[in-house]
């Protein structure tokens, strides 16, 4: 066989590997003997899984494929599918319990007050600072919307002429709904759809106004910029009690 031919065979078993998808097995380990209805979230692939009241599971990966495991009880857990689970076809994994005092003591920093609806408006964010690391900044490339509100506003003369008629205050409303649209769309593609239902209890029919109500937070946008999708199911799950108190004081219209 020549080394082409032999190159080309390897190529091809690595992207086998690489692309299969196997019915991983399971079992969740905890030190409380509750380890039923677990939520196994694969992000990747955007299905799920709940653990029996073994603690049991199977659910379909491929290999790098993210996983979250997340339950009232315990505190959510991500793991990356290695090669060695996709060969022996088995994950255990140990969560750990949840303890109010601890939660405490780590909120306690940022200054929180306990009321949901209050703290969830102050969540930190964390924004990588280019310049001081000595890097070029990425190049953001202009939307449509973006691109018509920097030709309005290009020359003095354009921008005079559509201040008169208010077409800068429109653009500017609409690019500002245009990045609303695109964040809430990345996130709903990275998360599956089961993970509103069953872990946050978000409603089918309140789901994307859930997602409108996070939105237009700077923590939940640098979350997504840095694509920490940990932080970003952690921050949905505070801001969904929040919302859920806030729909449930709503008054009814007729």
């Amino acid at each position: 066989m020549s080394q082409l031919a032999l190159t080309y065979c390897l190529f091809c078993f690595c992207f086998a590997i690489n692309a299969q998808k196997i019915e991983l097995k399971g079992k969740i380990n905890a030190d409380s003997t509750e380890v039923a209805f677990v939520n196994i979230i694969n992000l990747t692939q955007k299905t799920g899984s709940i653990s029996n009241k073994k603690g049991d599971f199977v659910i379909e990966v491929q290999l790098n494929d993210s996983l979250i495991f997340s339950a009232v009880q315990f505190e959510k857990l991500g793991i990356q599918i290695t090669e060695e689970a996709i060969k022996s076809e088995f994950l255990e994994v140990y969560l750990i319990e949840k303890n109010n005092l601890l939660q405490e003591v780590v909120i306690n920093p940022y200054g929180l007050t306990g009321n949901l609806i209050e703290d969830a408006q102050h969540m930190p964010a964390y924004v990588f600072d280019y310049k001081a690391a000595g890097l070029i900044p990425p190049q953001k490339k202009r939307t449509q919307t973006e691109r018509k509100l920097y030709t309005a506003t290009s020359t003095s003369v354009d921008y005079i002429l559509n201040s008169i008629n208010g077409r800068i205050k429109k653009l500017r409303m609409l690019n500002e709904w245009s990045k609303i649209d695109i964040l809430k769309q990345d996130i709903q593609e990275r998360l599956p759809r089961d993970f509103f239902l069953i872990d946050l209890k978000i409603e089918e029919k309140y789901i994307e106004d859930f997602i409108y109500f996070c939105v237009e937070d700077e923590a939940l946008k640098s979350f997504v910029r840095n694509n920490d999708d940990l932080e970003i199911i952690n921050y949905l799950s505070l801001k969904a009690d929040a919302y859920k108190i806030i729909k449930a004081n709503e008054t009814p219209t007729n």
